[in-house]
């Protein structure tokens, strides 16, 4: 029999930006106890997001002191911490998901990738996932258009406030672009056409088996908002979000293909409460390690020469 949320306790890595989102999520599905760690972290920061929350938070003084207390973990730490305290969690029996990408590290290899991947998904067991929460636009996009077969050419635009620069904007965004290609088509093999690298802005046309794709990613801190859309064979489809309490409403509009726009389950939460619903059943991720392999290989393949 699956436990209730308010039996056990939740614990977010990096409870700033991403991680407060994390935290209300986990807050929102009644789980029963909230911890948080971070660097920086103290119980007045805790005390400020339990106001936020209207219950108690708790700080650890450690990734390891909040593992020990938690039976399910979210990593919102910077990418190159995520292996460490992936490792840290998972030792210590939690179930765990991570931020977008798995990891990264400035000067590795490809071949160090692959070792990572492999080392990190035996250890966890099946206790650990990686949050692609922009695969979920898939499902709604074959609700108004049904599955697209061989895809030809795939777009990915995407503005966020983000602060990154360079090749860290790649970091950040393509495995937003890559965990919805692989909703439509397996991997292939890659190759770069056209690369841009600017200080707020990179761009992309890269070849990945018989798909061409063109990423055009900005991130502007001043911003007010994000946009993000796709286009299919030419088929367009944006994403629309609408206040809703203290998240979001989330529709697709494919223009052409619905009436209106697609409403669908906000792909933050639902990425959050499938992880959690794993925890509480003891079950193990499905199909977790192949995926996230995927996404770091096709990541690897467009930034590494």
């Amino acid at each position: 029999m699956a436990r209730s949320p308010a039996a056990i306790t939740g614990g977010v890595v990096g409870a700033r930006g991403i991680g407060a989102v994390h935290l209300r999520e986990l807050a929102h599905a009644g789980v029963g106890r909230l911890l948080i760690c971070s660097r920086t972290a103290t119980q007045t920061d805790a005390d400020a997001h339990a106001a936020r929350l209207g219950r108690p938070v708790v700080a650890a003084s450690s990734v390891e002191a909040l593992a020990e207390a938690c039976d399910f973990v979210t990593i919102c730490s910077p990418n190159f911490l995520h292996l460490e305290h992936a490792e840290a969690c998972l030792a210590r029996g939690c179930h765990v998901l991570v931020e977008k990408p798995l990891f990264w590290v400035d000067g590795t290899t490809r071949e160090k990738i692959d070792v990572a991947c492999e080392a990190i998904f035996e250890r966890g067991g099946g206790r650990l996932a990686v949050n692609y929460p922009s695969a979920r636009f898939a499902e709604a996009f074959m609700s108004a258009c049904g599955h697209p077969g061989t895809i030809r050419e795939f777009v990915f635009r995407y503005q966020t406030r983000g602060q990154y620069h360079g090749d860290a904007i790649a970091v950040d965004l393509l495995p937003h672009a890559f965990s919805l290609l692989l909703e439509f088509s397996p991997e292939g093999p890659v190759s770069v056409r056209d690369l841009y690298r600017g200080d707020n802005a990179w761009w992309a046309v890269i070849d990945v088996g018989a798909t061409r794709c063109r990423f055009e990613f900005l991130q502007d801190s001043t911003a007010e908002g994000s946009e993000l859309s796709f286009a299919v064979d030419g088929q367009v489809a944006r994403r629309i979000q609408k206040v809703q309490g203290d998240g979001y409403a989330v529709f697709l509009d494919v223009p052409g293909a619905s009436a209106k726009p697609v409403p669908m389950e906000n792909p933050m939460t639902s990425t959050i409460l499938d992880a959690l619903s794993t925890c509480l059943e003891e079950t193990s991720y499905q199909d977790e390690p192949a995926r996230s392999r995927s996404i770091m290989r096709l990541i690897a393949s467009s930034l590494l020469k």
